[in-house]
Protein backbone atom coordinates (compact mmCIF):
# COMPACT_ATOMS: atom_id res chain seq x y z
CA UNK A 1 0.00 0.00 0.00
CA UNK A 2 1.40 3.40 -0.98
CA UNK A 3 1.87 6.01 1.74
CA UNK A 4 0.03 9.37 2.00
CA UNK A 5 3.35 11.22 1.64
CA UNK A 6 4.05 9.47 -1.67
CA UNK A 7 0.52 10.23 -2.94
CA UNK A 8 0.91 13.87 -1.89
CA UNK A 9 4.16 14.21 -3.85
CA UNK A 10 2.57 12.52 -6.85
CA UNK A 11 -0.50 14.79 -6.55
CA UNK A 12 1.69 17.91 -6.37
CA UNK A 13 3.08 17.04 -9.77
CA UNK A 14 0.21 15.32 -11.58
CA UNK A 15 -2.98 16.23 -9.70
CA UNK A 16 -5.51 19.02 -9.93
CA UNK A 17 -8.27 20.55 -7.81
CA UNK A 18 -10.93 22.40 -9.80
CA UNK A 19 -14.21 24.12 -9.09
CA UNK A 20 -16.36 25.05 -12.08
CA UNK A 21 -19.86 26.33 -12.72
CA UNK A 22 -22.25 23.65 -13.82
CA UNK A 23 -25.32 23.90 -16.04
CA UNK A 24 -27.45 27.02 -15.67
CA UNK A 25 -31.17 26.57 -16.13
CA UNK A 26 -34.49 28.08 -15.18
CA UNK A 27 -36.14 26.55 -12.16
CA UNK A 28 -38.97 24.19 -13.12
CA UNK A 29 -41.06 25.47 -10.22
CA UNK A 30 -40.36 29.15 -10.85
CA UNK A 31 -39.10 30.40 -14.24
CA UNK A 32 -38.01 33.67 -12.59
CA UNK A 33 -35.16 31.86 -10.81
CA UNK A 34 -31.91 31.00 -12.58
CA UNK A 35 -30.28 28.01 -10.86
CA UNK A 36 -26.59 27.18 -11.20
CA UNK A 37 -24.64 24.30 -9.70
CA UNK A 38 -20.95 23.93 -8.91
CA UNK A 39 -18.73 21.01 -9.93
CA UNK A 40 -15.87 20.29 -7.53
CA UNK A 41 -13.41 17.72 -8.85
CA UNK A 42 -10.17 16.16 -7.64
CA UNK A 43 -8.20 14.35 -10.33
CA UNK A 44 -4.81 12.88 -11.24
CA UNK A 45 -3.65 12.24 -14.82
CA UNK A 46 -0.77 9.99 -15.78
CA UNK A 47 0.37 7.45 -18.36
CA UNK A 48 1.00 4.84 -15.64
CA UNK A 49 -2.38 3.31 -14.88
CA UNK A 50 -0.91 1.02 -12.18
CA UNK A 51 -0.26 3.89 -9.75
CA UNK A 52 -3.75 5.28 -10.39
CA UNK A 53 -5.27 1.89 -9.62
CA UNK A 54 -3.43 1.83 -6.28
CA UNK A 55 -4.81 5.28 -5.44
CA UNK A 56 -8.27 4.11 -6.49
CA UNK A 57 -8.00 1.06 -4.25
CA UNK A 58 -7.19 3.30 -1.28
CA UNK A 59 -9.61 6.21 -1.85
CA UNK A 60 -12.17 4.87 -4.37
CA UNK A 61 -12.98 7.09 -7.39
CA UNK A 62 -13.12 6.37 -11.10
CA UNK A 63 -10.39 5.85 -13.73
CA UNK A 64 -11.12 6.80 -17.33
CA UNK A 65 -9.18 6.63 -20.56
CA UNK A 66 -8.13 10.05 -21.89
CA UNK A 67 -8.36 11.03 -25.55
CA UNK A 68 -4.82 11.45 -26.87
CA UNK A 69 -3.31 12.51 -30.22
CA UNK A 70 -2.10 9.60 -32.39
CA UNK A 71 1.57 10.37 -31.68
CA UNK A 72 1.16 10.55 -27.88
CA UNK A 73 1.35 7.80 -25.27
CA UNK A 74 -1.98 6.75 -23.80
CA UNK A 75 -2.83 8.57 -20.55
CA UNK A 76 -5.42 7.84 -17.86
CA UNK A 77 -7.27 10.00 -15.36
CA UNK A 78 -8.43 9.20 -11.85
CA UNK A 79 -11.33 11.34 -10.58
CA UNK A 80 -12.93 11.71 -7.18
CA UNK A 81 -16.40 13.29 -7.01
CA UNK A 82 -18.20 12.32 -3.79
CA UNK A 83 -17.76 15.04 -1.09
CA UNK A 84 -17.12 12.64 1.80
CA UNK A 85 -14.40 10.83 -0.17
CA UNK A 86 -12.88 14.12 -1.34
CA UNK A 87 -12.62 15.33 2.25
CA UNK A 88 -10.95 12.10 3.37
CA UNK A 89 -8.44 12.30 0.51
CA UNK A 90 -7.53 15.97 1.09
CA UNK A 91 -7.23 15.57 4.87
CA UNK A 92 -4.87 12.61 4.49
CA UNK A 93 -2.45 14.20 1.99
CA UNK A 94 -2.65 17.84 3.19
CA UNK A 95 0.22 17.61 5.75
CA UNK A 96 2.58 16.45 2.96
CA UNK A 97 1.51 18.80 0.15
CA UNK A 98 3.81 21.58 -0.98
CA UNK A 99 2.77 22.95 -4.39
CA UNK A 100 -0.99 22.44 -4.11
CA UNK A 101 -1.43 23.13 -0.39
CA UNK A 102 -3.45 26.32 -0.94
CA UNK A 103 -5.73 24.60 -3.44
CA UNK A 104 -6.33 21.80 -0.92
CA UNK A 105 -7.26 24.29 1.82
CA UNK A 106 -9.72 26.01 -0.52
CA UNK A 107 -11.13 22.64 -1.50
CA UNK A 108 -11.77 21.72 2.13
CA UNK A 109 -13.34 25.14 2.67
CA UNK A 110 -15.68 24.51 -0.27
CA UNK A 111 -16.72 21.14 1.15
CA UNK A 112 -17.89 22.89 4.34
CA UNK A 113 -20.52 24.75 2.25
CA UNK A 114 -22.19 21.49 1.23
CA UNK A 115 -25.19 20.71 3.42
CA UNK A 116 -27.79 17.98 3.46
CA UNK A 117 -28.45 16.36 0.09
CA UNK A 118 -31.62 17.69 -1.51
CA UNK A 119 -31.65 20.95 0.47
CA UNK A 120 -31.07 24.28 -1.26
CA UNK A 121 -27.91 26.14 -0.14
CA UNK A 122 -28.17 29.53 1.52
CA UNK A 123 -27.16 32.72 -0.29
CA UNK A 124 -24.13 32.94 2.02
CA UNK A 125 -23.03 29.48 0.85
CA UNK A 126 -23.39 30.53 -2.79
CA UNK A 127 -21.33 33.67 -2.15
CA UNK A 128 -18.63 31.61 -0.43
CA UNK A 129 -18.50 29.14 -3.33
CA UNK A 130 -18.10 32.00 -5.81
CA UNK A 131 -15.24 33.40 -3.72
CA UNK A 132 -13.54 29.99 -3.58
CA UNK A 133 -14.06 29.55 -7.33
CA UNK A 134 -12.19 32.83 -7.93
CA UNK A 135 -9.37 31.76 -5.62
CA UNK A 136 -8.90 28.37 -7.27
CA UNK A 137 -9.16 29.94 -10.73
CA UNK A 138 -6.28 32.30 -9.93
CA UNK A 139 -4.13 29.56 -8.36
CA UNK A 140 -4.65 27.24 -11.32
CA UNK A 141 -4.22 29.94 -14.01
CA UNK A 142 -1.22 29.56 -16.28
CA UNK A 143 0.98 32.42 -17.47
CA UNK A 144 1.94 35.76 -15.95
CA UNK A 145 -1.07 37.80 -17.07
CA UNK A 146 -3.60 38.33 -14.30
CA UNK A 147 -7.15 37.76 -15.47
CA UNK A 148 -10.38 38.00 -13.54
CA UNK A 149 -12.85 35.14 -14.14
CA UNK A 150 -16.16 36.20 -15.61
CA UNK A 151 -18.74 35.05 -13.09
CA UNK A 152 -22.40 34.80 -13.91
CA UNK A 153 -24.70 35.07 -10.94
CA UNK A 154 -25.25 31.55 -9.56
CA UNK A 155 -28.66 32.31 -8.11
CA UNK A 156 -30.70 35.11 -9.65
CA UNK A 157 -34.19 36.03 -8.53
CA UNK A 158 -36.20 38.62 -10.46
CA UNK A 159 -38.25 40.53 -7.91
CA UNK A 160 -41.68 42.04 -8.55
CA UNK A 161 -42.19 40.04 -11.72
CA UNK A 162 -45.65 40.45 -13.18
CA UNK A 163 -46.26 38.79 -16.58
CA UNK A 164 -49.63 40.52 -16.98
CA UNK A 165 -47.94 43.89 -16.60
CA UNK A 166 -44.97 42.95 -18.79
CA UNK A 167 -47.17 41.91 -21.71
CA UNK A 168 -50.61 42.70 -22.92
CA UNK A 169 -53.16 39.90 -22.93
CA UNK A 170 -53.04 39.82 -26.73
CA UNK A 171 -49.25 39.48 -26.82
CA UNK A 172 -49.25 36.68 -24.26
CA UNK A 173 -51.99 34.86 -26.22
CA UNK A 174 -49.91 35.16 -29.38
CA UNK A 175 -46.84 33.72 -27.70
CA UNK A 176 -48.83 30.82 -26.26
CA UNK A 177 -50.30 30.14 -29.70
CA UNK A 178 -46.81 30.09 -31.23
CA UNK A 179 -45.63 27.69 -28.54
CA UNK A 180 -48.54 25.34 -29.20
CA UNK A 181 -47.77 25.43 -32.92
CA UNK A 182 -44.13 24.54 -32.05
CA UNK A 183 -42.75 27.76 -33.53
CA UNK A 184 -41.33 28.57 -30.09
CA UNK A 185 -39.76 25.62 -28.19
CA UNK A 186 -41.03 25.05 -24.64
CA UNK A 187 -37.49 25.49 -23.31
CA UNK A 188 -37.45 29.11 -24.52
CA UNK A 189 -40.71 30.21 -22.96
CA UNK A 190 -39.02 30.99 -19.64
CA UNK A 191 -36.84 33.55 -21.39
CA UNK A 192 -39.80 35.10 -23.21
CA UNK A 193 -41.80 35.47 -20.05
CA UNK A 194 -38.95 37.34 -18.34
CA UNK A 195 -38.11 39.66 -21.25
CA UNK A 196 -39.00 43.30 -21.08
CA UNK A 197 -41.86 44.50 -23.30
Amino acid sequence: MISPSYIAGFFDGEGSITLSFGKRARSKLNPNILVCSFNFTISISNTNIAILEKIQAKFSGKISRMKMPPNRKQAWQWRLHRPELQKTFLMEILPFLFIKREQAWLGLEYLTTIGTRGCSPTQAAWDKRTEIHTGLWKLNARGTTERIPKHSIPLLVREKFNPKKAYSVEKLAEKMKNMRSKRIPHSRMGRYLTDKP
